[in-house]
């Protein structure tokens, strides 16, 4: 059985190749946070219906961490799907999402725990936006207990490769 490639995994094709990370600034995007480096990611497609990316960088207490995405889209499910996994937790995140009318957001949900430190298990999303010029962002955000939304973290990436 082979799966058959639809537009949504040729659009997941734009994130293959090699990127440099920084911490950006929520409300002023143009201002980096990142005192310890960039982080390093490469992006490669697994066939032709999923993407990898292997992320490796400085840890605000100079350790080193490194973080795995997956990414795919299912067609029977007709959403998004993936996981991420890092050096810094001990737990993995399951994705689900959808484009934007834009074709240039793509939105997904998971639920996590809360970035308070609470312990609490939080809706949370990860929002990756395709930019021009070979940059993109990703935006992470949790959802409060009264239903709004918080930016926690944002990062640009710059395309090295």
């Amino acid at each position: 059985m082979k799966a058959k490639p639809g537009k949504e995994h040729t659009w997941l094709h734009r994130f293959i190749g090699d990127w440099e990370a920084v911490h950006v600034d929520p409300q002023n995007p143009d201002a980096e946070l990142d005192t310890h480096g960039a982080w390093k990611e490469h992006v490669r497609q697994i066939g032709d219906v999923w993407i990898i990316a292997e992320s490796e960088g400085p840890m605000p207490d100079g350790s080193t961490g490194q973080m795995v995405i997956t990414l795919g889209y299912d067609t029977g499910k007709k959403q998004f799907v993936g996981t991420w996994i890092g050096s810094m937790m001990d737990m993995i995140w399951h994705f689900t999402g959808s484009l934007d009318e834009s074709g240039r957001v793509l939105t997904l949900d998971s639920e996590g725990p809360a970035m308070d430190g609470s312990g609490r298990i939080v809706r949370m999303q990860d929002i990756l936006e395709i930019g021009i010029d070979g940059e993109r962002m990703m935006r992470g955000e949790q959802q409060m207990e009264d239903g709004s939304w918080t930016e926690f973290m944002r990062m640009r990436y710059s395309r090295i490769g």
